[in-house]
Parts: C-alpha cells; structure tokens; sequence
C-alpha cells in the first residue's frame, strides 16, 4: 500500500475482488499460496523488528488466523503446497533448508539441509525435489528426506545485532562538526592514469596509457606507436579539456627515423618534434537502435625537423607548420555477445593536412562497411581507402594509407586506391582460463581480399598491388579485466615481385579495434 501497510486481496474467477486480509501495523506478507481446499491462506510474514513468521488466514472472517511457525530471527520464503503439507524453506543457523508443516498433526518437521541452501521444494512420486545452488548455477535435486520434528527454525546467529544496536553508533549521538570547504579546480590531478591499451589501427601499432582527474575535466595520454608503412617510431603526450562543450586539446610528440624519396635517387631521413594545439567537437547522435557518433577536430601543428643518415648535408634543419583537419563519423546496430561484429555498422573519416609555410598537402578517406554474413554470428566486412597527396617534395607527410596486406606498406604513390572484403566466422568457442591469467574466449577466422591501385601523375602510370588470404584470430580476456583480440595472418601476394616481396607472406597479428578507421 502506499501508506506503507501490507494487505492480501482475495479476486474470484471473474477477477472481482471478494475480500481484503489487512496486516497488523509494521508487518509485511509476501509470497501467499492457498490451501488444498481454497479455504486459507499461507503468507511468510515480517514484522517491524525484522522477524519472520510462516502464518495461516482463514478466508472466512470469523476463525482469523493461525501462526504455523512463531516470529523469529530466519528467513522464511518459498511456501509450496502439497496436499496436507506446507514445504518451504527458512533458514538454518548458517544455511537455507527445508521444512514441512503437516495439517493432519499441526506438526513442524526440519526435512533436509545443504551448505548452498535449498529452496522451491515439492513432492514428486514420492521423493522430495528442491533447487539447489552449485558453482555452475542452479540444479533440481532429489534429496533424502529426514522428518525431524522441531519447534521452529534455528534463528540466524546475530554476528553484528549487538554492535548495531550499540546506543553510542545511534545517529543522534555523533558529535556535529564544522568543516572547511573550498572550490575544487577542474583541473586538478590532471595525470591520473588508470588504464593501458595496445591498439592496431592500419599501418600504426601502438601502446597507450590513458588517464583522467577526478573531475573527467581533463584527460591525458602518454603514447608509443610504430608506423609500418615508413618504419618510423613515435612517442607522444595529449591532454585534452572536456569541461566545455568545444572541446581544445594539445600535445607533443616525438618521431625518429621518418624518410622520404623526394627524387628515385634521394632519400632523406630525418627526426621530428611536433607541438600541436587544437580544438574537438565529439557529438553523441545516438538514438532508437543506432549508436551513432560524430567527432570534428582542427589543430594547428608545428614540425621542427632535424635531417640524419648520409644524406644530411643535403638539406638544412627547418620547421614546418600545418593546420591537421579531421571528421570521422560511425554508426552501428547493438552487437549481441556471440557477434563477432554488430549485424550492421559504418564508420568514415576524412583526414586532410595543409602547410602553411610550404607547399604540401595530403587527403586520407578511409570507409568501413560491416553486413550480416550468411549464418548469424557471420560478418561481411567491406574497406575502402584513398590517399592523395602533392607532388611538390617540399615536405612529405605521414603515410598512414591502409595498404593492402602482407605488402611492406612502404609505397608511397601520389595517389592511391584500396577496396577489401573480409568475411569474419567462428571455429570454436574454448570458453577456458589459464592460472586466472588469460581466459580464451573465442577461436575466429576472416578470409580476405584486399585491392590496391597507386598511380604516378608525372608518368601517369598505374600500378596494382593484390593480395588474398586469411587470418586466425584469439578473442581473449586478460586479469579477467582486459579484452585482447591477437592472431596470425596468411597473404598470397598476387604483384609481390613490384616490391621485392615473395608471394607468401605470415605476419603476426596485435590486438585490433572493433571499427578501424575512426
């Protein structure tokens, strides 16, 4: 009730109410089951001090109401009625058993016990079954009945009443105080880290530590990424400000060993600092069964540039500065557990880099279109990717085209082209652990195709870069806590002799991203 009573009403078949059972002041039924001949009720009762008691209510007003076990300090639930004998479970001093109510000798009977406890129990040809709890959930048990006759349940030993009901633990006893108080900055404690994270996203491998204040204010990360298409390595810090709804953000980073062919006989090799300051807009376009997300940066960037290697006195140390413009939007369907990727999905993004001192640019699109394969935990993944740059050689931007696989990643053409179809399948599903170390969830495989076209404007020539295979991946859990996907990879190269390549290629694979390309 909404006054905070508790009251039983009795409906007919016609869903007619014919009568109310009103509780006494603090007391709380649950759990009512009629008698064999519709005449009474069982209800387990809870008074105001926390007792419980199993009682009977007669429907017809003038006999009232009978007590089958007294108020104590148990638990009473799951009444059962079978024929003359009320089967419920109370609980017994440390555990949950069984126990009866017989109507022919108004007798209490302590049937059966078990350490996980018992409950829901009936007669069924004669054999007493119950719910019984176990490691791998619940199970039906037959048990042996022992009808031992008791006077009620054996009350819960009380390991924190007395302490609870210390007079000197009561509220109004605390003593009042009066404390400083002071306005807390948003940005405190700005290098909380609390995470790590190994990532692949096409060419770039990379190891990130992630952190965040108190707030959520202010997040941080400290990165180390490796570019497979130049062989370079990066270290870098971010740190971006969230308390307003544009959002800026700035970093620094250092790359080593970055190259670039600016003539067929003249490579240049060089390390970089990078400073960079920009601004974000990550918008959350979510609604009935599609996440959707869309985030829009802009950042101003400047590149010192020291020349090493043997063609160092070639060129002089100088700076380059850039404005690094980027959209990226995805949407996709809620994935169930056993998916190996939502049953539909789309992610895009548009990444282009403009000097400002010198002339250079370069436009990267990249698409991912994930459908339904042909059984339901099956996925058709579709990539699309083209990367455009000047021709200039003033400067030569990262090189982060998702090349097709098995091929070095090195080509690095003025234009470029690439379409690949996956096809992603289960083999088995281990579902075990090692040492509470690695749990291994999931056993998949992906055969895949991957085209690439590159072209040169100054000949005009076209050249084509195809490779078929498969991969096997491990769907894994680390701690318990860490989802790590890893695997091995098979590529056929179809032109591998254009780049000095064999045409059996075996990588192996780090962890990946669910929608790459973002």
């Amino acid at each position: 009730q909404p006054v905070g009573g508790s009251k039983l009403a009795i409906l007919n078949g016609q869903g007619e109410l014919n009568r109310t059972v009103e509780a006494e002041p603090g007391e709380v039924f649950s759990q009512p089951k009629f008698s064999r001949d519709d005449q009474s009720v069982f209800v387990a009762v809870r008074n105001h001090a926390g007792m419980m008691s199993l009682r009977r209510y007669y429907l017809d007003k003038e006999i009232g109401s009978k007590a089958i076990v007294p108020y104590g300090n148990y638990v009473i639930g799951h009444p059962v009625v079978n024929g003359d004998t009320v089967l419920f479970t109370a609980s017994n001093k440390t555990s949950d058993g069984i126990y009866a109510w017989l109507e022919s000798d108004a007798t209490l009977y302590h049937l059966a016990s078990s350490p996980a406890g018992l409950y829901q129990a009936t007669f069924a040809n004669g054999k007493l079954i119950a719910s019984a709890f176990t490691a791998s959930g619940h199970r039906l048990t037959i048990l042996e009945s022992k009808w031992k006759a008791v006077t009620a349940p054996q009350p819960v030993t009380d390991l924190y009443v007395d302490h609870a009901l210390d007079a000197s633990q009561r509220i109004d006893k605390v003593p009042t105080a009066r404390f400083a108080y002071k306005p807390y900055s948003k940005f405190a404690h700005p290098f909380n880290f609390h995470s790590w994270r190994p990532y692949y996203d096409p060419p770039e491998y990379s190891f990130t530590v992630y952190g965040q204040n108190t707030l959520n204010t202010i997040a941080t990360e400290l990165a180390y990424t490796y570019n497979e298409n130049e062989d370079h390595h990066r270290a870098s810090a971010d740190l971006i400000y969230g308390g307003t709804f544009l959002q800026p953000f700035g970093g620094v980073s250092k790359t080593w060993n970055r190259s670039f062919a600016f003539t067929p006989d003249t490579i240049a090799h060089w390390d970089e600092w990078e400073y960079y300051l920009g601004l974000q807009l990550p918008l959350n376009l979510s609604g009935g069964k599609m996440y959707r997300s869309l985030n829009l940066s802009a950042s101003y960037r400047s590149n010192d540039i020291s020349f090493t290697g043997a063609n160092k006195n070639l060129f002089n140390a100088t700076d380059i500065r850039y404005i690094l413009s980027r959209a990226s939007f995805s949407a996709q369907v809620q994935r169930a557990a056993q998916h190996i990727y939502p049953r539909f999905a789309f992610s895009a993004s548009v990444q282009a880099r403009n000097a400002l001192n010198v002339e250079a640019n370069q436009l990267l699109l990249t698409g991912n279109l994930f459908l339904p394969g042909v059984a339901k935990t099956h996925n058709l993944v579709l990539n699309f990717a083209y990367q455009g740059r000047d021709t200039a050689r003033r400067y030569g931007f990262g090189n982060n085209f998702p090349f097709s696989r098995g091929y070095n990643g090195g080509v690095d053409f003025p234009r470029m082209w690439k379409v690949g179809g996956n096809y992603h399948f289960p083999l088995l599903l281990p579902e075990i652990g090692i040492g509470n170390i690695v749990y291994f969830l999931r056993l998949r495989a992906n055969a895949f195709t991957d085209y690439t076209e590159v072209q040169s404007l100054r000949t005009k020539a076209v050249f084509s870069f195809h490779s078929i295979g498969g991969e096997l991946y491990f769907d894994t859990r680390w701690w318990n806590q860490l989802p790590v996907t890893f695997g091995v990879r098979y590529s056929r190269l179809m032109n591998g002799n254009l780049v000095g390549l064999g045409p059996n290629q075996w990588e192996f694979i780090v962890p990946v991203s669910l929608i790459p390309g973002r």
